[in-house]
């Protein structure tokens, strides 16, 4: 049995002086979070969000993960976080 440990909440980003950087200040943490004992993290939707300032849960195209041209054509913060957050012992 594991423990999972939810790696967000509704305005993280900006309450934590992290605003579009949540993903990489979470992998930053991965050592300490493995040693604290979770091995699982609960991470909001990787898809293309409808507002810019969103951890996710409004979605804009449940399919575009960053590789699609929308939205002024810039790619997305959200390509390649599937594969980043990872750390020995820890599901994300």
């Amino acid at each position: 049995m594991g423990v999972m440990l939810q790696a967000f909440y509704w305005v993280c980003p900006k309450l934590e002086n992290r605003e579009h950087q949540w993903w990489t200040f979470i992998k930053l943490k991965l050592p300490a979070i493995a040693e604290a004992g979770f091995t699982a993290l609960w991470l909001p939707p990787a898809n293309k969000a409808a507002g810019w300032k969103s951890m996710g849960y409004d979605p804009y195209d449940y399919y575009d993960l960053g590789e699609f041209d929308q939205k002024g054509g810039a790619p997305t913060c959200s390509r390649g976080r599937a594969t980043s957050v990872r750390a020995p012992g820890v599901q994300s």
